[in-house]
């Protein structure tokens, strides 16, 4: 009898150990040393650029943008930042775009194109030939008359329409409004969105991909028989920061010509 309770009691305790051990096997490891790509150094760079091509609009007042073109040393780096500073006793713009890539990543010495559109800041410049410089890159463009709008054209504003300035000088988010101005940088975005501008300042335009924090996505808005350099008003409603969207930008409802 004695015998009996004995090897059950070593059964049982065998089990036990059994099934400790098992626990212990199939419990996860702690990410102790684990490798988080957010804690990877990076190291920043310049991007290599090749060539710029400066486009001035057919618009008043002008809008100047800069096509920049160049190659990525390889697919781990991306561009970082766009930074911009003009220096009007010069007459000269001049763009730095930085790169970052992990440090300790390797990656296949191949070369990856990359192309950026940078709007420059030329309302209110007198006439005069300008020099743009982009990491090196140089080239001018020239404005035949001061780029400001004649006295009094600033209250030629659609009925019921605000100019961007006004529209961000008390804004009112998630309430329908109209603004007008000209368009710029359609179709030359990787989004469904545009420039729009008016006495000097820019907003944010989306017609399409608008959707609310929930998921609910609102209807994309035509932009058929609009072109960059058109003046139209826009109906829609300026937005908060959100999951889906940018402090300021403004989700269209609707885009008319305004000529």
């Amino acid at each position: 009898m004695k015998f009996r309770s004995s090897l059950l009691r070593h059964s049982v305790i065998t089990l036990l150990l059994v099934l400790l051990f098992l626990t212990a096997c199939g419990a996860p490891t702690p990410d102790v040393g684990r490798d988080n790509p957010q804690d990877r150094p990076v190291t920043a760079g310049m991007a290599p650029v090749e060539s710029i091509e400066i486009l001035i609009l057919e618009s008043f007042p002008v809008q100047v943008h800069v096509l920049v073109r160049g190659n990525l040393p390889d697919s781990c780096t991306d561009i970082d930042q766009i930074n911009q500073r003009s220096g009007l006793e010069n007459n000269a713009f001049w763009v730095e775009i930085t790169t970052v890539r992990p440090t300790d990543k390797a990656c296949t010495k191949a070369p990856v194109p990359f192309e950026e559109t940078i709007s420059l800041g030329v309302y209110g410049l007198p006439a005069g030939t300008y020099t743009v410089d982009v990491n090196g890159v140089s080239g001018t463009f020239t404005l035949d008359v001061d780029n400001v709008l004649p006295e009094g054209a600033a209250n030629d504003a659609p009925e019921g329409a605000l100019s961007v300035p006004e529209l961000l000088q008390n804004p009112v988010y998630d309430t329908e409004v109209k603004v007008y101005g000209q368009v710029s940088l359609l179709g030359e975005l990787f989004c469904p969105c545009f420039e729009l501008t008016s006495g000097g300042k820019k907003v944010m335009i989306w017609y399409g991909l608008m959707v609310e924090d929930d998921g609910t996505e609102r209807p994309a808005v035509s932009v058929e028989g609009i072109r960059n350099g058109d003046r139209v008003i826009v109906t829609g409603e300026l937005k908060t920061a959100g999951v889906h969207g940018s402090l300021n930008d403004l989700w269209a409802s609707k885009i008319e010509n305004a000529e």
